[in-house]
C-alpha cells in the first residue's frame, strides 16, 4: 500500500502584505507540519503580528499563498487556538478560572448543542496541563501575572485545536516562570503545531524544535540554531555570536556613538536575556 503522506499544518508561499503604503511582509515562505514547534524572533516591528494575523485570517496578504490544514485561514479558524499579546478584561469582573478557560468551549457548545460533561472534563484538562488546577474555582482578578497567563493558554488548549499561535505569552513574567512555561508548551506541542512569538531568545531556544527570524523577511532553516548571519540580517545589526556549550551570547560591535544591539546578553539556561529592536515605527509592541 501506498505510504499516506500527511498535509501540512501551515503552508505560506511567496505572502507580501504592505500596510499604509509601507511594505511589512516580503516573500514570506514558511512551512509547518503536525507536532512542529515554531518561535519566531525579530525586532520591533518587524511585522511578526501582522505575520500571525495573516495566519489567523484577520489580515489578507496583497499576495501570495496562505493555507492552514490545506484551506484559508478564515475556514481554518475553528481548528486554530490564539492567545494575543495582551488580554484585555476587568479583573474585578466575577467570574472564576474554570469560567474562563470553558470560554474556549463556547463555540462547540453554541453551534454543535455541546456535551456540558465533556467541556468540563476538557477545561479542568486543560488547566491540569497548565498547572492551574487547584485555582479552578479563583476570581480571575486575584492571580498573578504567570497565573493569569497559563489560564489563558488553558482556554487555548481546551478549544482542542490542532494549531496553537502566541504572541509573547511570556512578555511580563521572569526568566523561571517563562521558562517554566515553555516547557509546558514543549510537552502540548506534542499533540498539536504551536507558534510562539517571543523575545526571549536564549530562555525559548532550549524547547522548541525550531526559530526563525523576522524583519519583513523570514529567515527559516528548520533548525534551533541562531546564526551570525541570520541575527545581523534580522536586526541589521554587526554581532560577533558564540556558542559555548548551553551558553549563548550576543555582544555588540562596539562604537563610539554606542550604535548596535541596545542590549548586551550572556545567559545560562534559564536566565534572563534577549535582544531588543529599534522602536516600532507604527505601533506594533514586538
Amino acid at each position: 500500500m501506498p505510504v499516506e503522506i500527511e498535509s501540512p499544518v501551515l503552508e505560506m508561499r511567496d505572502v507580501s502584505l504592505k500596510l499604509r503604503r509601507m511594505p511589512v511582509l516580503e516573500g514570506v515562505n514558511l512551512e509547518l507540519a503536525q507536532g512542529d514547534f515554531l518561535a519566531i524572533i525579530g525586532p520591533n516591528g518587524g511585522g511578526k503580528t501582522v505575520l500571525l494575523n495573516v495566519i489567523l485570517g484577520l489580515l489578507t496578504p496583497d499576495s501570495g499563498e496562505v493555507k492552514v490544514f490545506g484551506m484559508s485561514p478564515k475556514r481554518a479558524r475553528g481548528r486554530v487556538a490564539y492567545v494575543p499579546q495582551y488580554p484585555r478584561f476587568d479583573p474585578t469582573f466575577p467570574i472564576r478560572v474554570i469560567d474562563v478557560v470553558l470560554m474556549g468551549r463556547l463555540k462547540r457548545g453554541l453551534v454543535g448543542g455541546g456535551n456540558p460533561e465533556e467541556d468540563c472534563q476538557r477545561a479542568h484538562a486543560a488547566l491540569a496541563e497548565m498547572g492551574m488546577a487547584d485555582l479552578a474555582d479563583k476570581q480571575i482578578g486575584r492571580l498573578s501575572g504567570g497565573q493569569l497567563q497559563r489560564v489563558l493558554i488553558a482556554r487555548a488548549l481546551a478549544v482542542n485545536a490542532g494549531f496553537l499561535i502566541l504572541d509573547e505569552p511570556t512578555a511580563s513574567l521572569d526568566p523561571q516562570i517563562a521558562g517554566d512555561l515553555y516547557a509546558r508548551l514543549k510537552s502540548s506541542s506534542k499533540e498539536m503545531t504551536v507558534i510562539v512569538v517571543s523575545h526571549d531568545i536564549w530562555v525559548i531556544s532550549h524547547h522548541v524544535k525550531t526559530i526563525a527570524c523576522m524583519n519583513r523577511r523570514l529567515h527559516y532553516h528548520q533548525s534551533k540554531e541562531i546564526t551570525e548571519e541570520m541575527v545581523e540580517t534580522t536586526y541589521g545589526c554587526p554581532v560577533d555570536f558564540m556558542v559555548h556549550r548551553h551558553t549563548h551570547r550576543v555582544l555588540e560591535d562596539h562604537h563610539e556613538d554606542g550604535a548596535g544591539l541596545e542590549g548586551v546578553h550572556d545567559t545560562e539556561p534559564g536566565g534572563p536575556g534577549g535582544i531588543q529592536g529599534k522602536p516600532d515605527p507604527e505601533g506594533e509592541s514586538h
